[in-house]
């Protein structure tokens, strides 16, 4: 769920993408934060990043990057 949410960038929109309500994706939310000790959705984020697959986007702009260099 969390990696839907950050996929979407909010809350509704990742509730919209996985045809849920909002009000599942928050108790879903509230249900992680609470089994890792999180008060908000950023703390959340912050404890689990080693955990979650990098965003798209970022993976292709590194690749790019180094392309882009030239080895010496």
């Amino acid at each position: 769920m969390v990696v839907a949410v950050l996929e979407a960038g909010s809350e509704k929109a990742a509730a919209h993408r996985l045809g849920l309500s909002h009000s599942i994706v928050k108790l879903h939310l509230a249900n992680a934060r609470s089994k890792v000790g999180a008060e908000t959705t950023a703390q959340l984020v912050w404890i689990l990043a080693e955990r979650l697959p990098e965003p798209e986007g970022v993976a292709q702009a590194d690749e790019q990057r180094s392309a882009s260099v030239p080895i010496r």
